[in-house]
């Protein structure tokens, strides 16, 4: 089987006995080598993770500026409650993800990749060494551009990490990543991921950053995004909205599996969002099951990154159906008709998804934290898949 070819040299750089440069080495990537989950810290442990405003070189990985202007003065912070005007000192990275062929629904030999890597940060509860070992429901997205050099760059350096790590961890599934479980935020590996990212990504190449904000009662988000232009950065239209800069999302349902939701996403395009029918359970239980049907297929559609991306789908519809598809399954009994699940795992992929959420209609997170809950999507599972098969046969 024909795999993506680093120079050996790369992946040994640190080492005495480099080898020359035209000895090569056989890779094979997994989902946990290229989107990275940070297991939550202990009690203390909160100093580990990077903050918004660590730095290397590239500069902070938020300025503060940016937050003051574009959170704080819009929102009055990420949350709406008590402390909120922390929400940049608690917000930590809990994930990174890298994208070769960012937004690229299909791969050609003509298609113009555009790299990017992908910070996760959340505020955690308590302030700083205070019991700050779960996650509020609040997120920042920061997307930054690489070179295809950088990236290559850093790519190595992820493989430098695990080899060192003598990781073992090519048939697991996407989580907390198993060689930060089995050594802590402490270790050689999550110290050398969070210089790979400072070495990498900063001020100088954020050139997008999403935020999705939480209302006081816990059943109201809002999301937008931010992109660099000429004159610094500019809330952008959020695609199938209709132009709409922010986007909201309402759930009044009950938690858990068997229990109602009762959801409302505005604005949304009703030919490609969430779909209308199954804002209200009761009312999708009355649908005929061939409607059902139809509704499960467009939300097994957002699981397919060859068929969405976030230039096709908005925001809201992307995170509110994290769990909708398998909580309207189970409360109708209609499985989802095997020729609308598009997706087509790669065969080396373990694309199985690992997930505390239980199914709540509250729970929007695609790769993160809800409280102390795991909560990753299946589209995020799916990304991450063909973005290792990729590099597993030679890249984009």
């Amino acid at each position: 089987m024909m795999r993506w070819i680093i120079p050996m040299l790369l992946l040994t750089a640190c080492s005495e006995q480099a080898s020359s440069s035209s000895d090569q080495v056989e890779v094979r990537w997994s989902v946990n080598d290229v989107s990275y989950l940070y297991p939550l810290p202990e009690e203390g442990e909160d100093a580990l993770l990077l903050k918004l405003d660590s730095a290397g070189d590239r500069g902070p990985l938020l300025p503060k500026e940016l937050y003051d202007e574009h959170v704080e003065a819009q929102f009055g912070g990420l949350w709406e409650g008590f402390d909120r005007e922390k929400g940049y000192a608690w917000s930590r990275i809990v994930a990174l993800r890298v994208d070769p062929c960012a937004n690229a629904l299909v791969i050609e030999p003509d298609t113009e990749c555009r790299a990017e890597v992908r910070l996760s940060a959340q505020p955690l509860a308590g302030g700083t060494g205070e019991n700050m070992t779960t996650a509020i429901d609040a997120a920042i997205h920061l997307l930054y551009e690489v070179s295809r050099p950088e990236l290559d760059a850093l790519l190595a350096e992820l493989r430098e990490l695990a080899t060192r790590a003598e990781a073992d961890h090519e048939d697991a599934p996407l989580g907390p990543h198993p060689v930060m479980v089995r050594e802590g935020l402490s270790g050689d590996f999550a110290k050398g991921l969070n210089r790979a990212i400072l070495d990498h990504v900063g001020a100088d190449n954020l050139f997008k950053f999403t935020v999705m904000t939480r209302g006081r009662n816990s059943t109201n988000w809002r999301f937008l995004q931010l992109e660099r232009g000429d004159d610094g950065y500019v809330q952008a239209p959020i695609v199938a909205t209709g132009d709409a800069t922010v986007q909201g999302v309402n759930e009044l349902g009950l938690e858990g599996v068997n229990n109602s939701r009762e959801t409302t996403v505005s604005p949304v395009d009703p030919q490609i969002g969430y779909p209308a029918e199954l804002w209200i359970s009761e009312d999708a239980q009355a649908l005929s099951r061939e409607k059902l049907k139809a509704a499960l297929g467009r939300l097994a559609s957002y699981e397919d990154p060859a068929v969405h991306s976030s230039k096709t789908l908005d925001c809201a519809s992307c995170h509110i159906s994290a769990n909708a598809r398998s909580f309207f399954e189970k409360l109708t009994g209609v499985t989802t008709p095997a020729a609308l699940v598009t997706f087509d795992p790669p065969p080396d992929q373990n694309v199985k998804r690992v997930d505390q959420t239980k199914l709540s209609g509250k729970a929007m997170r695609a790769f993160g934290y809800f409280g102390d809950q795991i909560a990753i999507s299946q589209r995020t599972v799916n990304d991450s898949a063909r973005v290792a098969d990729w590099l597993s046969h030679g890249g984009p």
